[in-house]
């Protein structure tokens, strides 16, 4: 995996915590991610911070989305309104 480097925050972010990704082996299961004692140093607050697997899970959901045959949908959407009115309605008959 090559993530577009540049200088912002959430890049260098992910960066470390794809550096920091720790996995195990359960007989057919993978279980993955950032250790809880992990932290990271905010390179603009200098402050230290636990350091999250939040951009990891990101990156897996994509990942698993783009190898999947899911394909977009139409979404309809009622007024709040309506849609009380349409529950009333079948509560009535």
């Amino acid at each position: 995996m090559h993530p577009y480097r540049d200088n912002s925050v959430d890049c260098q972010r992910f960066v470390r915590q794809l550096e920091k990704c720790e996995h195990a082996t359960r007989g057919a299961l993978i279980q993955w991610g950032i250790p809880a004692h992990v932290t990271w140093r905010h390179p603009v607050t200098l402050a230290d911070e636990p350091l999250h697997d939040d951009h990891l899970i990101s990156a897996a959901l994509v990942a698993a989305i783009r190898e999947s045959d899911v394909q977009p949908r139409e979404v309809v959407s009622q007024p709040a309104a309506r849609r009380l009115r349409s529950t009333r309605e079948d509560m009535d008959e």
